[in-house]
């Protein structure tokens, strides 16, 4: 088995956040699941795949972090754009939903 190369730079939280999901200049949204974010980036699962390489607007809801916020300043992004890096398919009970990974656009 290979390892995965991590290409994170900033420490990731862990999380249990409900968000709202769009393309860019779209109105139509999506709900999800945030499970972890960090400065540069986030982690959610929803219903839709989402295209490699779009750019999504990213509403969190709500969001219960599982680590101390106040040893990373930065915190959270409540807003943010990003660059969909990742979408896979995930298998077991969560049949027809999907992995997203974000990398968020610089401030």
């Amino acid at each position: 088995m290979v390892a995965l190369l991590d290409k994170r730079y900033t420490k990731r939280h862990d999380c249990d956040g409900e968000i709202i999901w769009s393309y860019f200049n779209k109105k139509a949204y999506s709900k999800a699941r945030a499970l972890n974010f960090s400065r540069d980036g986030s982690y959610f699962e929803t219903d839709r795949a989402l295209g490699v390489g779009m750019t999504v607007l990213i509403r969190v809801l709500n969001c219960i972090d599982h680590n101390d916020l106040s040893k990373d300043p930065e915190g959270i992004r409540w807003n943010a754009l990003g660059e969909v890096k990742s979408c896979r398919e995930l298998t077991g009970g969560k049949q027809g939903h999907y992995g997203i990974g974000v990398k968020y656009y610089p401030n």
